[in-house]
């Protein structure tokens, strides 16, 4: 029975992020070598007479912040599609949840086990191919269990969250995670890390790469070469143990309900109704529709001429600015009496206008909070590495997740380019406005236009090339982010936004790194500041961004169908 609940397991994560987070730790160990490589031939750094141009120093980069980001995601990400399908089955049989919870514990420890593997096994290839040899084995096998340790609580305690608070965790979750690795990184080497719990996993990695908290290289005789090994990886196994506790003793609590998005993904109950086509089923939110509504559905007698629902369906409505999915019947995307209607201004209610709006005010404050410590370069800065590529992905996610419950019915009644495109591009509009806006903030009270301009300096400041660069970048990343939570899920959505992020901080935020030929197109994350350093960027910034807004809105409107048919993420 054991051996089938782990089958049952397994073949539930099947072609889920489970899995597909093996991919992240391929594309780390890839995207490490590559700026190693491109580095060294440039001659913009050395290797210091360290194994395979020093590439275990790159890969600080996974300890530092990706490790348990998605490691957390991935416990999140699973618990919560257990809970939408009802943890497929094993919630109304005569099992142990205890077992089911364990059982699923061990599928997460072999996926923290595959991701270390595809994270070393390129690393190690590469070292060998360069003629290297195998390098420092202990080293870096002692980095791979560390890390397998690590990542597995990270998924443990991401899974205990989900169950206790729900689909809310899937965003919650990963910015803990954030946090306690910044934390980490920052205290690593303070006197007082045995009490600080977020260091205990940094410190121990430090001499294994050879770097300091800020992924630095280590000097000879640094104090941080003598950190031993042992102590941080009982302490880490101890927070994995205690994860795994968390997680058994919670079995059978949460998780025995349907989950739906609302808003940006927190967790709420629903009922599961027929939506009359094709005989799928969709979820209907259990607090607005009432007992009747669940038996019957559209009539498909009626669709194709009036589009109205049949007697006794009540549906639940759109309420404008809500952001919450919702089952729109195809007469809410057209007019009275079977005429014509905008499909801009029947999707214009659903998106969620006011998330959008409370949002902009943090983003404007820190900006605010920037230009008066700093200075307005780096306030303009932190907008165009930071600010763009968060703010676009949340209102791409979020643009879709508003649409998600709506979809099927919506293409009943207008192709998917045309929704699509009627619900990105007053998206777009919001956003580029904010992000201006924010700009504003963060430029005001700088010389844009010198009027004695310095012959060795341009005439038009680089903050100038930012603004005009910004609508381009946002819209980029907003129908990319769009277009993988519709057709890759949330998690997929968030995982590349957290490597795009990082990518765009470490190169395009590095001016000695962005002035290489070419490494910068590998950071569309960070186009908008790489136009304000390099101002003949600025027009290959802007045509590329639409040569790449223009292919994510391809595969959107290609994959529209096929999104429509499926059984949910």
């Amino acid at each position: 029975m054991r051996l089938a609940l782990l089958r049952s397991e397994l073949l539930r994560s099947h072609r889920t992020f489970t899995w597909g987070s093996v991919g992240v730790s391929l594309f780390i160990a890839a995207w490490s070598i590559n700026l190693s490589h491109s580095l060294m031939s440039a001659g913009l750094v050395t290797d210091e007479g360290r194994w395979a141009g020093n590439i275990l120093a790159w890969l600080s980069f996974y300890p530092d912040f990706f490790a348990l980001v998605i490691g957390t995601l991935v416990g999140a990400m699973a618990q919560w599609r257990e809970q939408r399908v009802r943890e497929g089955g094993t919630a109304w049989r005569a099992i142990d949840p205890r077992r089911v919870a364990g059982t699923r514990a061990a599928v997460l420890a072999l996926s923290a086990l595959a991701c270390q593997a595809g994270l070393l096994v390129p690393v190690v290839g590469y070292g060998l191919a360069s003629g290297a040899g195998w390098g420092p084995v202990a080293d870096y096998l002692r980095f791979a269990a560390l890390m397998w340790v690590s990542v597995t609580g990270a998924s443990l305690w991401g899974l205990a969250l989900a169950r206790l608070i729900g689909g809310v965790a899937v965003g919650l979750a990963p910015v803990a995670a954030a946090v306690w690795s910044t934390a980490g990184t920052l205290r690593a080497e303070g006197p007082t890390w045995l009490v600080e719990p977020w260091t205990w996993m940094i410190r121990t990695t430090l001499p294994l790469l050879g770097v300091h908290g800020n992924s630095v290289n280590l000097e000879p005789g640094d104090a941080a070469w003598s950190y031993p090994f042992w102590p941080g990886m009982l302490l880490q196994s101890l927070v994995t143990v205690l994860g795994l506790v968390v997680v058994l003793v919670t079995a059978g609590t949460g998780g025995r309900t349907a989950w739906s998005t609302r808003r940006a993904g927190a967790g709420r109950r629903t009922d599961i109704a027929d939506d009359g086509v094709g005989g799928r089923p969709t979820e209907t939110a259990a607090s607005e529709v009432s007992p009747a509504s669940s038996v019957s559905e559209v009539s498909p007698e009626v669709l194709p001429t009036a589009a109205r629902p049949a007697p006794g369906r009540h549906a639940a409505p759109a309420q404008p600015g809500t952001g919450r999915a919702v089952a729109l019947l195809p007469a809410q995307v057209t007019a009275a009496g079977g005429g014509r209607r905008s499909t801009g201004l029947a999707l214009a209610p659903v998106l969620p206008w006011r998330l959008w709006a409370v949002l902009t005010l943090p983003l404007l404050g820190l900006v605010a909070l920037v230009r008066a410590a700093y200075s307005s370069s780096a306030a303009v800065s932190l907008v165009a590495l930071a600010g763009v590529p968060i703010t676009a992905t949340v209102v791409g996610v979020t643009t879709w997740v508003s649409l998600r419950g709506a979809w099927r019915s919506l293409l009943m009644r207008t192709t998917p380019l045309r929704a699509t495109c009627a619900a990105l591009l007053p998206a777009w509009g919001f956003l580029s406005g904010v992000l201006l806006l924010a700009w504003g903030v963060g430029a005001a009270g700088s010389e844009l236009f010198p009027v004695e301009p310095d012959p060795e300096l341009p005439a038009v400041a680089g903050e100038v090339y930012v603004a005009v660069t910004i609508p381009f970048v946002a819209l980029m990343l907003l129908a990319l982010a769009y277009a993988l939570t519709q057709t890759a899920g949330l998690a997929a959505s968030i995982t590349v936004t957290v490597i795009g992020l990082l990518a765009g901080l470490v190169i395009a935020g590095n001016e000695v790194i962005v002035s290489t030929p070419g490494l910068w197109l590998s950071a569309p994350w960070g186009w908008a500041s790489v136009a304000g350093s390099y101002p003949a960027r600025w027009l290959a910034v802007v045509g590329l961004s639409l040569v790449l807004a223009l292919a994510a809105l391809t595969v959107s409107a290609a994959s529209g169908r096929r999104v429509a048919m499926r059984d949910g993420e």
